[in-house]
């Protein structure tokens, strides 16, 4: 007599499956391959869980200044330096679910949401300089692009950050000691 247990095991198989290739298939109507893959992968929970609408043109018209102007100007594969210390670091992915940056010796993969790289712009509204910061501990350096990052990633990223928001345009840097950091008087 065969188990209830593996008889019903093709069942949480398929219908997810299923699931999965109809949502992908349903996007797929109105968007890129790409976005549609994500969405498809939503479905299994291990994929992106928001995303934008395309206009009839094929361009993102529901995204964030932030996120307008990475997609722009960066790509998969591209490398930056660091001011600071010219460390190199690399684009891995832009998805729908924000930015990926290989960093340091060991390229570790992290992780920044779109929810947080456009509060950075956010956080740096108002002020005129202000310190990148960027402390090897859990709790962000007051007052410093550190401490807001660190609100979303447990990792020192702030220059790196940094880096990418410049290359996007969205700020200037003070290369000088202590880095700093402002919007961009030439922001969209």
């Amino acid at each position: 007599m065969e188990s209830p247990v593996v008889k019903g095991f093709g069942f949480w198989i398929v219908i997810p499956l299923g699931v999965a290739v109809l949502v992908g298939w349903v996007v797929s109507k109105f968007r890129s391959d790409e976005e549609a893959a994500d969405a498809a992968m939503t479905a299994f929970g291990t994929g992106a869980t928001t995303w934008s609408k395309r206009s009839p043109g094929n361009q993102l018209t529901d995204v964030g200044p932030v996120q307008r102007a990475i997609r722009e100007t960066l790509s998969t594969g591209q490398v930056l330096h660091t001011h600071a210390r010219g460390a190199a670091f690399e684009i891995s992915d832009i998805d729908a679910q924000g930015l990926v940056l290989l960093l340091g010796a060991g390229k570790h993969r992290t992780r920044f949401s779109w929810e947080c790289l456009e509060g950075t712009t956010g956080y740096l509204a108002g002020r005129d300089w202000t310190k990148v910061g960027g402390t090897y501990d859990v709790e962000g350096e007051p007052q410093t692009l550190d401490e807001y990052l660190k609100l979303h990633v447990r990792r020192s990223t702030s220059r790196w950050i940094a880096r990418v928001l410049e290359t996007a345009g969205l700020v200037e840097i003070d290369t000088g000691r202590p880095l700093m950091i402002r919007l961009s008087t030439r922001s969209p």
